[in-house]
């Protein structure tokens, strides 16, 4: 068995983990702000599908840093930030986003890349914004 073989796995099951967190990222910054509900779904696989083609060493870091903050709504509020009400994930959100320049980073990604996907879909869906 390769190396490459080895890893698949991991990589699926931390894709699949992906897809609800990365749901509530968008949710808090694209759906609450601009009422993006009807764009959701398609929003969160294009994002997903951005993250997947990024190069493997930012890929990586980019699904690891997520699913990170996931887990740190553990320590903050005792759940997943995914599962955790709108307000305390957003929370959980600025806390990264005013961290340091690493978690900066993280959470510019999403703040941009968020919106940018989102309005993206929305016009091609032929809606208007």
């Amino acid at each position: 068995m390769t190396p490459l073989q080895l890893v698949q796995p991991l990589r699926r099951s931390a894709l699949e983990r992906l897809e609800p967190v990365v749901e509530a990222l968008l949710h808090d910054l694209v759906v609450d702000e601009f009422q993006g509900h009807a764009y959701l779904d398609q929003t969160r696989d294009r994002l997903i599908h951005k993250i997947r083609q990024m190069p493997p060493h930012l890929g990586f870091g980019m699904v690891a840093m997520t699913l990170a903050w996931d887990a740190y709504g553990v320590s903050r509020g005792g759940q997943p930030s995914h599962l955790q009400p709108v307000e305390q994930r957003k929370a959980r959100f600025r806390e990264w986003r005013d961290g340091p320049v690493l978690l900066q980073t993280w959470s510019q990604f999403y703040e941009k890349m968020g919106v940018f996907v989102y309005w993206s879909t929305v016009e091609d869906n032929g809606a208007e914004p």
